[in-house]
């Protein structure tokens, strides 16, 4: 093989090797967002409640940081909001999942 395809073959292996790791990661965001009942007020894909945002397409709308706040303290951007803050309900892990999960969401 000569090295140009070498070099293709190998960003391949690569991209291949990040999107598996961003669908474990997503995997576990994903039911973080079914466990902690985040459909009950947010509308993914079509489906859930009116109450919040949707989230179909939040990570091309909100940072990963962003999300994480919102997650922690979403009083900190609105202070008139109904979402509760989850900053002490739910494992630092989980919210980073979960962030993971949402701002690939595009």
């Amino acid at each position: 093989m000569d090295k140009p395809n070498t070099v293709l073959l190998s960003l391949a292996v690569i991209a291949i090797a990040a999107a598996s790791a961003a669908c474990s990661s997503s995997s576990k965001g994903a039911e973080v967002f079914r466990r902690e009942k985040c459909m009950d007020c947010h509308t993914l894909k079509g489906e859930g409640g009116a109450v919040g945002p949707n989230l179909t397409r939040v990570g091309s709308k909100r940072s990963r940081d962003y999300i994480i706040q919102q997650i922690k303290d979403p009083k900190t951007h609105n202070p008139n909001t109904e979402m509760p803050s989850y900053g002490s309900r739910i494992p630092e892990q989980d919210i980073n999942a979960l962030a993971d999960y949402l701002s690939g969401l595009k």
